[in-house]
Formats: C-alpha cells, sequence, structure tokens
C-alpha cells in the first residue's frame, strides 16, 4: 500500500484490550482500496484454494483457532488509508 506513494508512507501498529477482547490494527497512509477492491481481496483470502500466502494464511489460522467471528476486517477509503484488523479473546 505504501510502495507506490510518492511521498512518505507510515505503517501503525496498534494493539489494546477492549473488554474481554485483545485487539489488533495495522494501518497505512498508502494508496488505499475502493469497496471493489476489498470485496475482491476478501474473496481470495477466503478461498481455501487461494495460492497467496500473508493475509490469507494469517485469516485462516484465525477461523480456525477462534471461530469466524474472529477474521480479519478490512477498511480502506481510496487513495488515503487502509486498516486491516482482527480481535482475539482475552484469557485468564
Amino acid at each position: 500500500g505504501i510502495a507506490a506513494l510518492e511521498h512518505t508512507g507510515y505503517i501503525k501498529l496498534r494493539i489494546y484490550q477492549h473488554k474481554e477482547l485483545i485487539r489488533f490494527s495495522v494501518i497505512d497512509n498508502g494508496i488505499g482500496m475502493s469497496k471493489d477492491e476489498i470485496q475482491h481481496l476478501y474473496k481470495i483470502i477466503n478461498d481455501e484454494k487461494s495460492k497467496n500466502i500473508g493475509l490469507t494464511n494469517v485469516n485462516r489460522r484465525l477461523i480456525l483457532q477462534y471461530g469466524p467471528e474472529y477474521a480479519l476486517h478490512i477498511q480502506s477509503k481510496k487513495g488515503l488509508c487502509t486498516r486491516i484488523s482482527f480481535s482475539l479473546p482475552l484469557k485468564s
């Protein structure tokens, strides 16, 4: 997302506790994605036959370990930023 920028990009990692969850967010100020591009990315990462490794692997592991409600969540605005987040249950 930031490789195509003509200016300095940033990637921000945010981890915090919210009620009984630990929340993780990765945010960049890159080129962003349209709603159609986000839907296409969801299709790729949820495809069992996908050859993509990064997000697909992380998403599969989250679902297998914790269930579909803990899958990756993608938010983006074309030309502005992208945020990919997930939550994990807080274990006592």
